[in-house]
């Protein structure tokens, strides 16, 4: 029953070694007394700790959320914007076409054109790229949201395992509470020492099942919780490709602003078919301001996906330092001492009546031997 008691004292360390908590027994402390109170503390700070896990893990769920709905955004946003500068070199390029058969000598005005469509087109490539980036971002997105969902799940996993460590710690203090009100009992010695090693033996196997459980928490919350990185380092790289594109489109858009406006002030100036080319320019400027409001709402969607993206790497360096904070216990090459064999209850009173009966026969023959008789061989 000792060797029982030391083994269950050394799984003790190793639930306290994974929180970092003092479970050793105190000078004098009883063995269920020393179990019960060195529970109570790995419960109280493994919930402190396994709570601060659950609230980040589900803060980082929803803060991937927010990053799937601001991506979601930035990718209409992208279209919209795509839609628009497609409709503004096309009307450029008519313009310019139209220019050219009515006035083709006029060089000015045909440079311009042609300055406005190439710009244009410069323009269509950095948001077809930025298109690229951001339907690829939705797959990250995806794969971003169901790592998190898996580390959600580990995380309310960890709370079932709480939950089994308050169960032992309840299981020792009704095994204290027994044997306390057992030794009370006269003549119930041996079998108050014998049933109460028993429950220590059942009572380390139990620990010994937590200290696996918990040693196995660790390991799913450090696997899920690498793999939640990995793909929120992919989606922040894919967020920041298509701004850097989005952005990139700014400038070439910006000329053929002015670009359309030089041409709308030329064409009003013609004369004859100058009215026809007039309101021609007159699309191509509004097809241009249209590209403005969808770049700025691409640059809006950018940046909050891009400060979601910041949050979700937050929420993630908060879990993994939570996670570090559980200490891997070190493996032993068995984990429980098997208890030596006891005599029963049976086997002690018989051996008590062997002895009271060798004893008799001794008193019978000294009293013979007092009264000058001798034993009959």
């Amino acid at each position: 029953m000792r060797r029982v008691g030391e083994e269950l004292g050394r799984l003790m360390e190793d639930l306290g070694r994974v929180v970092e908590v003092d479970t050793s027994a105190r000078t004098g402390e009883d063995a269920g007394d020393a179990v019960t109170r060195g529970l109570d503390r790995v419960l109280l700070e493994l919930h402190t700790r396994i709570g601060a896990i659950v609230t980040d893990a589900h803060q980082l769920a929803s803060a991937a959320s927010s990053l799937a709905e601001a991506t979601a955004k930035l990718n209409a946003a992208g279209r919209q914007q795509a839609h628009s500068v497609d409709k503004a070199a096309n009307a450029t390029q008519d313009l310019a076409a139209a220019v050219k058969l009515g006035y083709s000598n006029i060089t000015q005005f045909d440079t311009l054109a042609e300055s406005g469509a190439a710009e244009a087109r410069a323009a269509r490539e950095q948001v077809g790229g930025a298109m690229q980036d951001l339907e690829a971002l939705g797959a990250s997105v995806q794969e971003s949201a169901r790592r998190v969902r898996r580390l959600t799940e580990s995380a309310d996993e960890a709370r079932a395992v709480a939950h089994r460590i308050e169960e032992l710690g309840d299981y020792s203090k009704m095994l204290s509470l027994n044997v306390a009100i057992q030794s009370t009992a006269q003549g119930a010695t041996s079998r108050t020492n014998a049933n109460f090693a028993d429950e220590l033996q059942r009572l380390a196997e139990r620990a010994r099942g937590v200290v696996q459980s918990v040693e196995r928490m660790r390991e799913s919350l450090r696997a899920d919780a690498e793999e939640a990185t990995k793909a929120i380092k992919h989606t922040a790289w894919a967020v920041k490709s298509a701004a850097d594109r989005l952005r990139n489109a700014h400038q070439p858009i910006a000329n053929l602003d002015q670009i359309s406006r030089k041409l709308e002030k030329f064409a009003q100036s013609l004369v004859g078919a100058g009215q026809e080319h007039a309101l021609r320019a007159t699309e191509v400027v509004r097809a241009v301001t249209a590209v403005h409001s969808a770049t700025s709402q691409s640059s809006v969607g950018a940046e909050a996906a891009a400060s979601s993206a910041v949050r979700l790497a937050e929420l993630m360096a908060s879990l993994q330092a939570h996670l570090a904070r559980l200490h891997a216990v070190p493996p032993r090459e068995r984990s429980v001492v098997p208890l030596e064999a006891e005599p029963s209850v049976e086997e002690t009173e018989s051996a008590a009546t062997a002895e009271h009966a060798a004893d008799r026969r001794q008193g019978r023959d000294r009293r013979r031997g007092a009264g000058g008789l001798r034993p009959v061989s």
